[in-house]
This record gives C-alpha cells, structure tokens and sequence, in this order.
C-alpha cells in the first residue's frame, strides 16, 4: 500500500539531525473515518455527511418526544468512532381520552 500524500490525511513535518546533517521530512498519517454515525431511536439526524475526524451530527427529538440527555452532538474522534452522544429521546407527553357520559 501507498503511504497517504499530502492531503489525504493529517501530515507533520520532522526535523531530524544525524551529527552532521538535519533532515526535513513529510510524515502523513491515513485520514480517519467513522463511517455513518449511529441512528438512534426517536430522533432524526442532521449532518453534512461528513465522516472523517472531527465531523459532527446533531440529533433532534421527533415530534411528542424530548431529549432527556445532557446534549445533543456526537463527534468523530481519532479512534474512528462516534463518541456516546448523551442524546436519549423519551415519550414527552401521553394522550388520555375519556368519555363523558
């Protein structure tokens, strides 16, 4: 395999010295990819289909439901996965209908 090029990836510069001479270098590491963020229940998800390292989706409870977590983003870390977005979707209200005689 190919090592990734400048710009497929994140890349650094080195500077190394042997005793006599120094020595620039350009390292590249892969680009990483978390591939789709996970659905989860009762929301929808609004992103722009990005997947590589930093992107990030924002969740929305549907209707008659209402976020119970403590956010509601989840970030593509340099591990390649979707960090455990704290949104949790749970039922906001329940109709009661009853009959009056």
């Amino acid at each position: 395999a190919l090592p990734p090029s400048p710009g497929s990836g994140r890349c650094c510069k080195t500077l190394s010295f042997n005793g006599s001479f120094q020595f620039l270098s350009l390292i590249c590491l892969p680009e990483v990819d978390c591939g789709s963020p996970p659905a989860l229940p009762h929301s929808v998800m609004f992103w722009d289909q990005r997947t590589n390292m930093g992107s990030e989706v924002f969740y929305q409870c549907n209707f008659g439901y209402k976020n119970v977590g403590e956010g509601n983003v989840s970030h593509c870390n340099a591990d390649g996965q979707w960090d455990n977005g704290s949104t949790h979707c749970c039922i906001a209200f329940l109709f009661f209908s009853h009959i009056v005689w």
